[in-house]
């Protein structure tokens, strides 16, 4: 429920002002819809194309890195190799953002406490992760990106899984990361992604075909008919979702057999296999139905035009 701040005391608004730091400033003012507390023209966040925030593992504070200007280029020509540069706590504006961001070695978590985070606006397209824990607490506070990326040193929470990082997403297209950081339980609720997404999402997991067999078994997934799928000109609780496994060393054969469970059904979710995709075999599972009681039943038609083959 939306509530003016308006409506609220002015010795307490003029408090709440005063308290704030940077960042909350900024949320306080797009919440003042109305415009009659905040007088002065929104301030807006300095804006960066890519921070890298990294741990000084001596200090335990966060370093800042942007990419280089051709400024900084012509007063450090010895340092032409190097495209990034640190910025130091002066250097940077009372409030910043980024469109692209990299998160190295930190609990996710706690990432978000540091001092340096008051004064950036986290609200970044595409976000990379690298060598930090994930958890439950970690995975809402990602809610505002666009694409997330999990490397393959990130360290998942046991028990951690992905409807858990994506139930709070509504704007989120693309997750991709690696199967060796995640459990079997990762893949447990992937019903509820392919059924309640907010937006619509692919996932993409980097994995070994050993693995997949291993930690994947949602073989009973909702499935909707093509045009009950929203589109950006309809609205619809229902949304397009998909998983897209990057596999290594595995054939179609290979991959057939161990689909087989989605096609005991009479309708189940659409299932491409793309053989020859430069990256390597992938198995996309999708939820948009396919009638298997049609033929052709449980076979993989080839295309060699287009170079995929679908099941169903």
């Amino acid at each position: 429920m939306v509530y003016p701040l308006s409506k609220f005391a002015y010795s307490f608004t003029r408090r709440l002002q005063e308290l704030a730091i940077p960042t909350e400033a900024l949320h306080l003012q797009l919440a003042d819809v109305d415009q009659v507390v905040f007088k002065k023209p929104l301030k807006k966040p300095t804006y960066l194309k890519k921070v890298i925030f990294t741990q000084d593992h001596v200090t335990s504070k966060i370093v800042v890195k942007t990419l280089k200007t051709r400024k900084d280029y012509r007063e450090n020509p010895e340092d032409k190799f190097n495209e990034y540069k640190v910025v130091v706590d002066d250097q940077l504006p009372d409030l910043f953002t980024a469109e692209d961001v990299e998160v190295i070695g930190f609990h996710l978590s706690l990432f978000f406490t540091h001092t340096i985070l008051k004064r950036f606006a986290f609200h970044p397209s595409n976000i990379c992760i690298h060598n930090s824990t994930i958890d439950d607490a970690a995975a809402e506070l990602l809610l505002n990106c666009k694409i997330i990326s999990f490397e393959k040193s990130c360290q998942f929470a046991p028990g951690l899984t992905v409807f858990a990082i994506v139930k709070n997403c509504c704007c989120l297209p693309f997750l991709d990361l690696d199967f060796d950081v995640i459990d079997s339980n990762f893949f447990s609720d992937l019903d509820k992604v392919f059924s309640n997404s907010k937006a619509q999402i692919d996932i993409n997991v980097d994995c070994h075909f050993e693995d997949l067999k291993e930690k994947f078994t949602s073989f009973e997934l909702p499935c909707y008919p093509a045009n009950s799928l929203s589109t950006p000109d309809a609205l619809s609780s229902i949304n397009y979702a998909s998983v897209g496994f990057h596999l290594k060393n595995v054939t179609p054969d290979e991959a057939k057999l161990f689909l087989k469970p989605f096609t005991n059904r009479p309708i189940g979710p659409m299932i491409y296999f793309f053989r020859l995709d430069p990256n390597g075999p992938i198995i996309d599972i999708r939820n948009e139905e396919c009638h298997y009681t049609e033929p052709p039943v449980d076979q993989f038609q080839l295309f060699p035009e287009d170079q995929f083959d679908e099941l169903g």
